[in-house]
């Protein structure tokens, strides 16, 4: 699908903006104010945010600042309360047929939600019908990607396509958060170059992620069993076993054999409860266990991944310190809210042993009574004692057992899991030889565009690591990566990308389209060259472009789909808003 027109629309459907789009280069030309020199703060990436908007992403980024989430554009917040904008973005699947399919991605803004009074509303539509958020991101899933799975999910996808954050400019392959982990970036790239059946990558994903569950829960299981549980069993099997047969033979009148077997039945009733109360101890103790190791280690799970994530910021002389800072952040985070989880659950269960122990105490007081009550029939006291006795090794022989039973059914479990994860892997690497040529279609490309730009080799590899894990890389036939080469290979891949998926041995139904911000910082020739080859693709390359950089470009001044400035930006904030509510800038 191609990106063919966006229009921006008051609520009362009066055009701000209507921009159309056409295969190969599309610019987004930023005007230099003439009196201050600026280009700060009139639209150039508006645009972009625009787009990703329309494709399920969220309306704070028009606002808010990514850093520091007090910092807040009150002009265009106010812009999007009072005038509430229309957003509409076409895609068709041809852009030079009038007959071609296409479909209009709708999403307007209307006051603020019910529940959330400083929390922007915003409602979906496609092809004018109104939709939920689940419907409108299921479609685009659909429309631009022709699946359904869970995983990989659409905006881990349309990331690589709508590159306009630090991240996703700066890093060709891992273009999403730098915690993402190895695994959820297989099943991204296998996707994203073809492998023929989607849903093994994601059952694949799944099962990796039991299976390590499945391991921990073992090893707690392990720590927290009695030693030697088979042992203990056998002896008070044994020792049970003799009770009962005193018990049996101990002569009582028949008269009181119905006390006798309502006796039993509350035993039985008693031993299922303590049964079900092992088991929860047991979940109890793996909870606490589990809430302990994400205590003491916070940050340890994804050393190696940070590790080759500064390595390759280092190279390209990144801001470390605060992509370290967010990363920390957000891996906080993730522990924090699997502690919460891990507190809620442990509540809920003290909560059930609470009702089982009630429920306990209420048949071991029945029990107690009929007792009595045979007692008094005679001379019991050596049959009391041995009921008692029974009871009291049978509760040991019930917790026992449902360890037991517990070890088994995990080890079970853990065993099954990796069956199945043989066998799937087994079947992938079947068709990992697909996946390989796709790539060898993609490097004919990708390889060809930066001999262009740099003289040099560069290709896509995919490999697996020790843990099974295919790692998809750039690499350099000359091994000399630049800081200055970094942004035109992201370009490049994209170029090539999009050449790629409609090659006759590929033809992949996927976005055709790329963006892509802070352009500036590429070399003019390069640049150049970028647009050369952009222009005569079949893809759509999209990017802001200050006007004083564009001077290299002017061979390009038709590509130029809109232009922002100073006394024109993109909302016309000035126009539309009220006077008594627009702040001037100083």
């Amino acid at each position: 699908m191609y990106l063919s027109n966006l229009k921006v629309l008051t609520s009362s459907g009066e055009v701000i903006r209507d921009i159309s789009f056409h295969k190969g280069l599309n610019i987004i030309l930023g005007e230099r104010c003439v009196d201050s020199g600026s280009t700060n703060s009139i639209g150039k990436t508006t645009l972009l945010r625009a787009i990703d908007f329309c494709l399920g992403g969220d309306e704070k980024p028009f606002y808010q600042d990514k850093e520091n989430k007090e910092a807040i554009d009150q002009n265009v917040f106010n812009f999007f309360y009072y005038v509430e904008p229309i957003f509409k973005l076409e895609l068709k699947n041809n852009l030079n047929s009038k007959a071609a399919y296409k479909v209009i991605f709708e999403k307007r803004i209307s006051g603020f939600t019910t529940k959330h009074p400083n929390k922007l509303k915003v409602i979906n539509f496609i092809n004018g019908n109104e939709v939920t958020n689940d419907e409108y991101n299921y479609q685009l899933k659909e429309i631009l990607f022709n699946y359904n799975t869970n995983k990989p999910t659409f905006r881990q996808l349309i990331s690589k396509f709508i590159r306009k954050d630090d991240q996703q400019i700066n890093y060709i392959l891992r273009f999403l958060h730098q915690a993402t982990s190895d695994l959820d970036y297989e099943v991204i790239h296998f996707f994203l170059f073809g492998y023929p059946n989607p849903i093994e990558i994601e059952k694949k994903f799944q099962l990796e992620k039991e299976v390590r569950q499945q391991k921990n829960d073992i090893k707690v299981f392990d720590r927290i069993k009695p030693a030697g549980l088979d042992q203990v069993i056998l002896l008070t099997q044994k020792d049970l076993d003799e009770l009962i047969r005193k018990r049996d033979n101990f002569k009582i009148n028949e008269k009181y054999s119905t006390e006798e077997d309502r006796l039993n039945t509350y035993q039985n009733l008693i031993n299922d409860i303590d049964e079900k109360i092992s088991v929860i101890n047991f979940e109890i103790n793996a909870l606490n266990e589990r809430k302990n190791i994400l205590l003491d280690k916070e940050f340890n799970d994804n050393t190696n991944a940070i590790s080759l994530i500064y390595n390759e910021a280092n190279l390209y002389n990144l801001n470390l310190e605060k992509k370290f800072e967010e990363t920390v952040n957000f891996h906080n985070k993730m522990l924090q809210n699997e502690i919460e989880y891990i507190n809620t659950r442990v509540s809920e269960l003290y909560q059930e042993e609470n009702d089982l122990n009630n429920k306990r105490s209420k048949f071991s007081l029945d029990y107690s009574i009929t007792l009595d009550k045979l007692a008094k029939y005679g001379s019991l006291d050596e049959y009391t004692k041995l009921n008692n006795q029974i009871n009291e090794m049978q509760s040991k022989l019930s917790n026992a057992l449902a360890l037991h039973e517990k070890s088994i059914d995990l080890n079970k479990k853990f065993d099954s899991l990796n069956i199945q994860l043989k066998k799937l892997n087994s079947l992938i690497e079947n068709n990992i030889n697909i996946i390989q040529n796709n790539i060898g279609v993609f490097n004919k490309y990708f390889s060809e565009y930066c001999k262009i730009l740099f003289n040099q080799t560069y290709y896509l590899s995919a490999d697996p690591n020790d843990k099974g894990i295919h790692k998809f890389k750039i690499n350099s036939l000359d091994q000399n990566f630049g800081s200055g080469k970094k942004l035109s290979l992201v370009v490049a891949f994209d170029l090539a990308y999009s050449a790629f998926i409609k090659d006759e041995a590929i033809k992949l139904p996927y976005p055709s389209f790329s963006t892509q911000d802070k352009i500036e910082i590429i070399d003019i020739q390069e640049l150049y060259n970028l647009a050369s080859i952009a222009k005569g693709s079949n893809g759509q390359l999209i990017f802001p472009i200050i006007d004083d950089k564009f001077v290299g470009l002017k061979d390009f001044e038709e590509n130029v789909i809109v232009r922002v400035s100073k006394k024109d930006r993109f909302f016309r904030i000035e126009q539309y808003l009220p006077q008594s509510i627009y702040i001037k800038s100083a």
